[in-house]
């Protein structure tokens, strides 16, 4: 972890040098780029940094889920209102669903998953020779639960290591992850949430196809 962490702050700090030091010979829409990167890489280390927060207080129980019921669907707007400078750097389409849907769980969590599974999906987005990258979420009724898919057509997660992508520290390719922030936390944190919540999740996925998250969390009912 603190290798992980060191990498965007290694970064961070030349980052910010090169723009100090340049700063009276860059035009502004340079100026603009290199506080978007500056931007971008802070967002990395703090993520991390809030994962791992988030883990060791769970592991202590020191933290629990606070019920109450959520609209589903303004928590996804509101994660890609925080992630949208990284879906209009890759140039991605995002398509979510439109239905209303009222869960029941604890908000901030419910914005840990989605932030989460968002992120990975912008993360291994590696689209070339003009290929769209693609992220559709979509929404499903199931009984007294609803069921959450996050799609994208990504680099894909290869066989032998989807069974353990919700493991705790794995990596499915240590270098991939250290380039972009990742710790191998992530996933495990989103499991625990929603097996707190009474939910589960799983994943499918196609080297070079795409890979697809599934979750499922309680729907809210008035009794």
């Amino acid at each position: 972890v603190s290798h992980d962490l060191k990498s965007p702050l290694s970064h961070l700090n030349l980052l910010s040098e090169g723009l100090l030091e340049e700063f009276g010979q860059l035009d502004e829409e340079e100026k603009i780029r290199k506080i978007q990167l500056i931007h971008q890489v802070s967002s990395q280390g703090k993520a991390l940094l809030d994962n791992l927060q988030f883990w060791v207080l769970s592991q202590k129980d020191i933290i629990r889920p606070a019920f109450r019921p959520t609209r589903l669907n303004d928590e996804i707007a509101a994660v890609l209102q925080l992630l949208d400078p990284h879906i209009r750097q890759k140039a991605l389409t995002v398509s979510v669903p439109d239905q209303p849907v009222e869960v029941y769980t604890d908000k901030n969590m419910l914005s840990t998953i989605l932030r989460n599974l968002i992120s990975n999906a912008i993360k291994y987005m590696d689209k070339q020779n003009g290929m769209k990258g693609i992220i559709q979420i979509r929404v499903k009724d199931v009984g007294d639960f609803v069921q959450v898919e996050i799609e994208d057509n990504g680099k894909g997660i290869a066989a032998k290591d989807l069974p353990y992508i919700f493991d705790r520290f794995y990596r499915t390719d240590s270098s991939r992850n250290s380039s972009t922030g990742g710790s191998g936390i992530g996933l495990s944190i989103v499991k625990k949430i929603i097996e707190d919540h009474g939910g589960k999740i799983w994943a499918t996925s196609r080297e070079g196809v795409g890979t697809v998250m599934y979750f499922v969390i309680r729907k809210y009912q008035e009794v």
